[in-house]
């Protein structure tokens, strides 16, 4: 993956992926979030399509997850980053599971 400024990875928003894939909105008594993958910091986050091509439409997963859970995953990723130096168009590797 790389790592993208706010401004290249999501032009439409930081929820352009709940919006795209038309999941609807919780309501304002639900203690959801819209969660994307891959995240919304990369380049290969949903607004990939918008930077290199339509054939990259759809290339990406939305969930409603827990909200505080989501804003905390999204501290640690933000934390890596800095933490890491993790700059702009820099790569790394996202390891799932063990």
């Amino acid at each position: 993956m790389s790592n993208a400024t706010f401004t290249e990875s999501a032009p439409g928003g930081p929820h352009l992926a709940c919006r795209e894939a038309e999941l609807g909105q919780p309501g304002p008594d639900d203690e959801l979030g819209c969660d994307e993958f891959p995240m919304a910091s990369t380049y290969e986050g949903a607004a990939r399509a918008q930077y290199e091509g339509d054939q990259y439409t759809n290339e990406f997963s939305v969930c409603y997850i827990d909200r505080v859970e989501n804003v905390e995953a999204g501290s640690r990723l933000k934390g890596f980053y800095d933490n890491d130096r993790i700059l702009n168009h820099d790569s790394f590797i996202l390891v799932i599971g063990d």
